[in-house]
């Protein structure tokens, strides 16, 4: 009775051992997929490992192709790179903490100073449009009144004793 318990396990596991030798199908479009969204360590330029030629993006392409075939998803391949390289070695890094910052301050910091300047500009234009109305004003006021400027009455009297 042992002996066929033996026999019985003995051959479920061999059974068992084809299917786990059996890989699934792999396809260039998923490997590409993955490798366009990492980054090349070689040094030859900040290259993503699908566009670089070099023997370290033929390795890692390997690598992703083989860890495919063993079933892990592209979020665990990513992890293992960044585990072992750090976020750098992502072609576009995660859209949280300080990454998401980074992208985001510049933006918003243009915007502020266009509206700061849109703002500063329509406050210049109307000092200017009071300016101009106040100096019509003033205008408009001499023009009615003579002057009553006592320099220009004393010089016109001092002329007026030359001639």
């Amino acid at each position: 009775m042992r002996l066929r318990l033996l026999i019985a396990a003995v051959c479920f596991l061999l059974a068992g051992l084809p299917l786990k030798a059996q890989q699934r199908q792999v396809s260039k479009d998923e490997v590409v997929e993955i490798t366009s969204n990492l980054v090349c360590q070689c040094g030859c330029g900040n290259k993503t490992v699908s566009v670089c030629g070099c023997g370290t993006a033929d390795q890692v392409t390997k690598e992703v192709e083989k860890m495919l075939r063993e079933g892990k998803t592209k979020d665990e391949i990513f992890a293992k790179y960044v585990n072992a390289e750090g976020v750098a070695v992502l072609a576009t890094p995660p859209k949280r903490g300080f990454n998401l910052a980074a992208w985001l301050l510049p933006f918003s910091g243009i915007l502020v100073a266009a509206i700061f300047l849109f703002a500063k500009a329509r406050n210049w234009q109307r000092s200017t449009e009071k300016k101009e109305a106040a100096l019509e004003k003033e205008l408009s006021r001499q023009q009615e009144s003579p002057s009553k400027d006592p320099y220009l009455e004393r010089l016109n009297k001092e002329l007026e004793k030359i001639d």
